[in-house]
């Protein structure tokens, strides 16, 4: 087996402060390093990445912390985080990744900033590899990194597994530097997407992909099942009563289709009342202002259908914004009855599957059709994320669906994801890259 070279935006470890000043780390939980993990544990595997702390941290600093020496750090200070990551990234790939209208236009300085983040990236890659080495590169972040390499006069194997949708042709036009971004794409030996979609939108852009959709540690989430306590559901009886829970778990992200959410149950809300529609939002891109106007309008709309269509004994919409532990999940997973998952346009949604992974109990899963799982979970009720009339015919069928049917799709849908798991995903990349 060859050594792999894993680059990516953030590592499996991100540092931070404490209340003292003092340095620390500890293990990130996004979906990225969860499904890397596997790959990490198991194979001979160097993982470049961001540090996490928006400012240098100095080889002394970094020789306390005790980071394992596969683990390879990189750091960069505030204005390179902003100009790369905040600006070119988030502000103007990731829109146009989800057919979306960027809010800001990029400066001369903020590419040139990105232009040596990614170098950095580079340099850390060109001190590791050794020859015979296979180099994988995730995420959009990185999509220019495969130039670089190349231009450093790495031959080794390059594969890129881009983890949101592919662009439209008429969305990469409208990229910055557009001409070099194809050229890093069309450089790549295995470019890895998640789902035919995808694979067709790179072929419209003359560039060579192939779909590898991206599964959950099926085994650890069956296994949370035991882990309800009797005193999780005496609790989430007393709060909910007899109601059947419609829960809906999401960070805070224009792409997730929250306020549609929130409307469909609105216009649920007007018909029966034998449901709550529990809703939490992770915190997420916080200083970022059209972040912070999502957040005001969900927070409208939630008090606005509260306000409207409560009664003595019935809330229609718990909400909460916070970053839930893995426990308060999995409580919520037992317990809800629907989980409502219909983002504008998501790569896979990996939520969707953590959901039927964790769950022996059936359920019933109301699915955008824009998410890649869609491919995957045709036993779920796939609805157009924007039309709201849809969403409420489809929670309706969920509310009102018979056990005898909700467990015929649901072994369906479980069959799936436990087939098409997080192991088999990245074999099978690693695979077809390597061979």
């Amino acid at each position: 087996m060859s050594r792999i070279i894993i680059v990516s935006n953030r590592l499996p470890i991100s540092v931070s402060e404490d209340d003292t000043g003092k340095l620390k780390t500890t293990h990130s939980n996004g979906g990225l390093a969860t499904a890397l993990n596997p790959v990490f544990q198991e194979h001979d595997t160097d993982w470049i990445g961001w540090a996490g702390m928006r400012r240098h941290i100095t080889q002394l600093e970094l020789g306390e912390l005790k980071i394992p020496k596969n683990i390879v750090p990189i750091n960069f200070s505030d204005e390179e985080l902003t100009s790369f990551y905040d600006r070119y990234s988030n502000g103007v790939l990731w829109p146009l990744l989800h057919e979306i209208d960027p809010s800001i236009e990029l400066t001369s300085q903020d590419i040139e900033i990105a232009h040596n983040v990614l170098q950095s990236f580079a340099a850390a890659v060109m001190q590791r590899v050794a020859e015979g080495d296979v180099i994988w590169i995730h995420d959009y972040q990185l999509i220019l990194l495969p130039l670089y390499l190349r231009k450093l006069g790495i031959k080794n194997r390059i594969g890129f597994f881009l983890h949101t949708p592919f662009f439209t042709p008429e969305n990469i036009k409208r990229a910055p530097q557009p001409e070099l971004l194809l050229d890093s794409l069309r450089s790549i030996d295995i470019l890895g997407v998640q789902a035919e979609r995808d694979v067709e939108a790179a072929e419209e852009c003359n560039v060579k992909a192939q779909r590898f959709p991206i599964g959950v540690a099926f085994e650890e989430f069956d296994d949370t099942n035991t882990s309800t306590s009797a005193t999780d559901k005496a609790h989430m009886d007393q709060t909910y009563g007899d109601k059947q829970i419609i829960f809906s778990l999401s960070r805070l992200d224009y792409t997730k289709g929250l306020p549609e959410q929130i409307k469909a149950v609105a216009e649920l809300a007007k018909s029966r009342q034998d449901f709550v529609y529990r809703l939490n939002v992770a915190p997420s891109r916080e200083s970022v202002a059209e972040y912070q106007e999502l957040k005001q309008t969900i927070e409208t709309m939630v008090h606005n259908t509260n306000e409207k269509y409560s009664t003595d004994d019935w809330t229609p919409i718990i909400y909460t914004y916070e970053n839930l532990n893995q426990k308060q999940i999995s409580v919520l997973y037992q317990a809800s009855s629907t989980q409502l998952n219909v983002p504008i346009k998501d790569g896979m949604n990996l939520i969707a599957k953590e959901y039927i992974a964790a769950c022996r109990d059936p359920k019933v899963l109301v699915l955008s059709s824009e998410a890649g799982a869609a491919e995957q979970l045709t036993d779920a009720l796939i609805v157009d994320p924007t039309d709201s009339g849809a969403i409420v015919d489809a929670l309706n069928e969920a509310l009102d669906m018979q056990q005898s049917e909700k467990r015929k799709r649901w072994n369906k849908l479980r069959y799936n994801v436990r087939q098409e798991n997080v192991h088999d995903w990245s074999q099978s990349f690693l695979d077809t890259l390597i061979n």
